[in-house]
């Protein structure tokens, strides 16, 4: 809930985001029949579900009564207890792996299997009950957690025997990436920024101009004022390639959804300006160039300096003056000389406009994305200086 004053109110919902998968089932065999009776029995109950984007393939067979299995590239952080439950202590929210029980899907090219690990390595399955068939090399195993099905799995009969369709079901999410796993992004004012993704070749953007509320408080009609904020959101799709990045964009969502988290963002609507003359470290200003840059540089902003050796760094910007080509004054203090040549980049302080996140698995390592950013409204009655720390580099109190 915002106030007409660009004050915020929210309530939490819950702990940790939902997570949903969504299954396609029958591939025009004779015995799809079977995969519609089992969701039809299935639904509403606690069952087992795979997770295939974890699906790890066997390079060497595995004989029957193995109680290892040797396979290469195993991410062990997806291969956890099934089940992990939030409670509160005195400390504070902690997670409970409940029976600590761990399950895997054993696919070969004629049967599966459930298997019960014991321990999980970076390159080894350690089984907690014997192998009960033997597995071919290039078997898949992919790791089952606790889910319940939603009503309403859509199956088609093409003929008898054979049908298609899809289910979904809530599965239980794994313990969050704790913040200490995910590297610390280069942060202005504790807010971390986000990368622009490819808002370049696919940009999208809403911008309903300004909403405005009118005070109708039964105060002085003198004192009575209207109230407006931009109402922009941005619309990006992130591509995550490779575990280590998929488990940083993991630990990123799980800090900003569902809270009062903010972040940095390219807008990509202001033109990126070009820095014409090298500046020191106790320049309070930039000398800049660009294609209309009083349109879209006269508010304050943050911006990112590219710098032609590959390195960057964030500043916060005032407002931009005509003077000898052009001025771009400086809210913030250098960490290190800017070159002659650097780009500048705005960027627009934003919050996740939506509790659910799509992550759409191309494959097992490369993930897309989608997510839709607000453009946050700078708060009300307060000076720029006193939202957002200043210009000497102090961190803000929290918002």
């Amino acid at each position: 809930m915002r106030t007409a004053s660009g004050g915020e109110l929210r309530s939490a919902r819950r702990f940790a985001p939902r997570r949903v998968m969504r299954y396609s089932v029958g591939h025009g065999r004779a015995h799809d029949a079977l995969a519609a009776d089992w969701i039809a029995d299935h639904l509403g109950t606690v069952t087992w579900w795979p997770l295939p984007q974890y699906t790890v393939a066997l390079e060497a067979a595995a004989p029957a009564g193995a109680m290892a299995i040797q396979a290469a590239g195993i991410p062990d952080a997806a291969f956890v207890p099934a089940q992990y439950q939030p409670q509160l202590d005195g400390s504070g929210l902690f997670w409970n792996a409940g029976d600590g029980q761990r399950r895997a899907l054993a696919v070969d090219g004629e049967h599966w299997q459930v298997l019960a690990l014991a321990d999980v390595e970076d390159s080894r399955f350690w089984l907690a009950e014997p192998l009960a068939r033997r597995l071919r090399t290039g078997s898949l195993i992919m790791p089952l957690v606790q889910g319940v099905a939603d009503a309403g799995g859509e199956m088609a009969l093409w003929r008898p025997g054979v049908a298609g369709g899809t289910v979904t079901a809530r599965v239980t999410f794994d313990a969050p990436p704790l913040p200490g796993d995910m590297p610390a992004d280069p942060i202005l004012e504790a807010l971390p920024v986000w990368p622009d993704a490819n808002w370049r070749d696919d940009p999208g953007a809403t911008g309903s101009g300004e909403l405005t509320l009118i005070d109708r408080s039964p105060a002085d009609p003198w004192v009575r004022r209207d109230d407006p904020w931009p109402t922009t959101t941005l619309q990006r799709r992130y591509l995550a390639c490779g575990r280590e990045q998929i488990t940083h964009w993991r630990a990123r969502l799980y800090r900003m959804q569902g809270r009062v988290g903010e972040c940095w963002a390219p807008d990509g609507l202001a033109p990126v300006l070009r820095v014409t003359a090298a500046a020191g470290v106790d320049d309070g200003y930039l000398r800049v160039s660009g294609a209309g840059p009083q349109a879209y540089w006269h508010r304050p902003a943050g911006a990112v300096i590219l710098h032609p050796d590959g390195s960057r760094q964030h500043v916060l910007t005032g407002v931009y003056h005509h003077d000898q080509g052009g001025v771009l004054v400086l809210r913030s203090g250098l960490a290190q000389p800017v070159p002659a040549g650097s780009r500048i980049v705005r960027l627009a302080r934003c919050r996740l406009d939506h509790d659910a996140v799509d992550f759409n698995w191309h494959t097992t390592a490369v993930v897309e994305i989608a997510l839709t950013l607000r453009v946050l409204p700078p708060q009300r009655g307060m000076t720029y200086e006193d939202d957002y720390g200043g210009g000497g580099g102090e961190e803000p109190p929290p918002s």
